[in-house]
């Protein structure tokens, strides 16, 4: 979680917590005073908030907590796990919102009338919840947050719950007794399908769900447009706290120098977190050939010998018809199982190409019986 966002949240959690206090004070005296059993149930379902505006504060304040050694993707999970909280206390609200109605239809109750004046106590916690949904939701947006998408909807199942509850007084001083419980269920049936959806998505995301097919067309897209990308291999992705980590493998030519595959490596990272929405990290491995059957190259390249052991083996064999620091200067490529050889000589050390052409017909001689030397190349060295 960025900044921007834990600042949202602090703040429209505490205006929504305030309010939850208030609200619950309000709606249980009314309930009392206006004979109100459903407005004094949903001035402690008000009260409940706050446990949730406390987990949001909790979550808000840890996900902004740097990475360490223990943790080295930061606290950003944390959001996840509180967006799945809030979620199951929007399923939970819209079941005991159903038990209630059901309740009230199927098991015969004496009808009793409220006072007029809860009517309005009922309207008041219905806009101001309202207000709060659009509030927190307009922020959620620009913030690209889940938590505070969940907040939003857990504000508007309460402004569901008031609205409940003012049909419900409403029908009562009509004479339809039943007709808030019928509403009841719509605005419950809502409320579950938003906090499934919800607890849903932080599911995935704590299983590392990865982006959609045309998010992926996108970012192979940006990657491919790069001068010197190929092709692209084992491209994840994954989210955390509603922000994107991708890893990737691009295949480049397998002649360019190190510091030449870094580069391009660094132009894909740089055009990627300028283009793709949401990108918090990229991990790029660079490929210096095809890998369909990536564990079989693998094997077969790590088992050929490193440089430190490739070289004294060339000495042996080569003698003094290299400098030390010739040795020190060798270009090793390893590709498709076996080693390519390319050597810079120093122009004073070979007076014409028909020397040239000898050194290195002699250092490929010595080297015939090694199956896994690929080539041998030599080239003159004029800045030695």
């Amino acid at each position: 979680m960025d900044k921007q966002s834990s600042f949202y949240i602090k703040k429209l959690t505490l205006l929504g917590a305030i309010s939850n206090i208030i609200l619950a004070i309000i709606k249980i005296v009314g309930g009392f005073m206006g004979h109100s059993h459903a407005l004094i149930s949903d001035g402690i379902h008000s009260f409940a908030d706050l446990i949730t505006d406390g987990a949001i504060l909790f979550a808000a304040r840890m996900s902004t907590r740097k990475a360490n050694t223990k943790y080295p993707y930061g606290y950003a999970r944390i959001e996840t796990l509180t967006t799945g909280i809030v979620a199951l206390l929007l399923l939970l609200t819209g079941l005991g919102i159903i038990y209630d109605a059901s309740e009230s239809l199927f098991i015969p109750k004496e009808a009793q009338s409220p006072s007029y004046f809860v009517i309005y106590i009922a309207s008041i916690a219905l806009l101001i919840k309202e207000f709060l949904f659009r509030l927190t939701n307009r922020f959620a947006q620009k913030a690209q947050s889940p938590l505070l998408k969940a907040t939003a909807w857990h504000h508007r199942s309460d402004a569901a719950t008031s609205l409940v509850v003012l049909i419900g007084i409403l029908g009562a001083t009509l004479g339809y007794l039943h007709s808030d419980a019928f509403a009841a269920i719509v605005v419950a049936v809502i409320i579950i399908k938003m906090g499934w959806e919800l607890i849903s998505s932080s599911f995935k995301e704590l299983l590392d769900v990865g982006l959609s097919p045309a998010a992926l067309s996108e970012i192979r897209a940006v990657t491919l447009n790069e001068s010197g990308v190929r092709a692209i291999h084992q491209l994840r992705t994954r989210f955390m706290a509603g922000r994107v980590f991708l890893d990737m493998h691009l295949l480049v030519s397998p002649y360019l120098s190190v510091s030449e595959g870094h580069y391009i490596a660094a132009k894909v990272h740089r055009e990627l977190m300028k283009n793709i929405s949401n990108l918090a990290d990229v991990t790029i491995h660079v490929d210096p050939e095809e890998d369909d059957d990536e564990e079989e190259t693998t094997t077969h390249t790590l088992n050929l010998p490193s440089r430190e052991k490739l070289i004294p083996l060339l000495k042996e064999r080569w003698g003094n018809l290299l400098s030390n620091n010739a040795y020190q200067k060798l270009i090793l490529t390893y590709l498709s199982g076996k080693i390519s050889i390319h050597i810079g000589i120093p122009s004073e050390k070979l007076n014409d190409l028909v020397c040239a052409e000898n050194l290195l017909r002699e250092l490929k001689t010595r080297l015939n019986d090694l199956d896994f030397i690929q080539k041998i190349t030599l080239s003159v060295d004029l800045h030695e």
